[in-house]
């Protein structure tokens, strides 16, 4: 330090920094491992990776699926540690109205999960009320709304309409 007293000493600071792996939980390919500083956001995320017939969910801090929190550009690192984050992967679940009107979000289904069949939030035809999903095609297996079924592709549900009974009350 010196014979001078008394002496000034200054602490210097650096951010901790973290390597961050990524897999791609059976998906072909890989990405580099990034550098990121403690308390700052995922930047630069890679770009959604590919696998035919699936789709990306994003990136999860756990490797099973329905665990984990899931990582965006915008999320804050939090993790003290070099750490991996994998992909997620789901089945596209579309829906369709048939005869009835308006629009439902598509739903994702995890790969060789269980996903729960939606309420129905279309508006029915006339006269009608809904009554199950047909999977696949309007002929395919018609399941109950809170069933749970297992997807192995991309799948269209369809709404199928039964009619509503008319009570006529006479005094």
């Amino acid at each position: 330090v010196g014979d001078t007293i008394p002496v000034a000493l200054y602490a210097r600071w650096a951010a901790r920094t973290f390597t961050v792996s990524f897999d791609f939980n059976g998906a072909s390919g890989s990405r580099e491992p990034k550098v990121y500083t403690y308390g700052s956001n995922y930047t630069n995320l890679p770009a959604g990776p590919r696998w035919d017939g699936r789709t990306f969910l994003g990136w999860f801090t756990e490797r099973e699926h329905g665990k984990g929190v899931q990582v965006t550009s915008t999320t804050a690192i939090t993790i003290a540690e070099n750490h991996t984050l994998y992909a997620h992967w789901g089945y596209k679940i579309s829906f369709d109205p048939t005869t009835g009107s308006g629009s439902m979000e598509d739903a994702y289904a995890p790969v060789d999960g269980s996903f729960t069949l939606p309420e129905c939030t279309y508006t029915p035809p006339n006269g009608q009320s809904f009554y199950r999903w047909a999977v696949g095609t309007l002929k395919g297996e018609q399941l109950a709304v809170g069933a749970q079924q297992t997807f192995t592709r991309n799948t269209t549900l369809y709404a199928i309409w039964k009619e509503t009974p008319i009570t006529i009350t006479a005094t």
